[in-house]
């Protein structure tokens, strides 16, 4: 799809240097920083989603986990 967007020149500016250092066009330069924020703020929203669950229920707690975690602590010197 193509779009039209406007962009401040410094950021027009410095996007085309990197995206001359790195051989890609401005288009794909981007299409990978959108990209990657998408995924970033997509990220956010499932730590929200997880946080929001363990305030509601509390935090699960892996029985196996913490009786092999007991265990190891045990054989430690302190």
């Amino acid at each position: 799809m193509k779009t039209a967007i406007s962009l401040p020149d410094p950021v027009f500016e410095a996007a085309d240097n990197l995206a001359n250092k790195y051989k890609i066009s401005r288009s794909e330069l981007y299409v990978m920083a959108l990209d990657k924020f998408i995924r970033e703020n997509q990220d956010t929203e499932t730590t929200r989603q997880i946080n929001e669950f363990i305030e509601m229920h509390g935090q699960p707690v892996d029985d196996l986990f913490t009786e092999s975690s007991l265990r190891d602590m045990r054989k430690v010197e302190w």
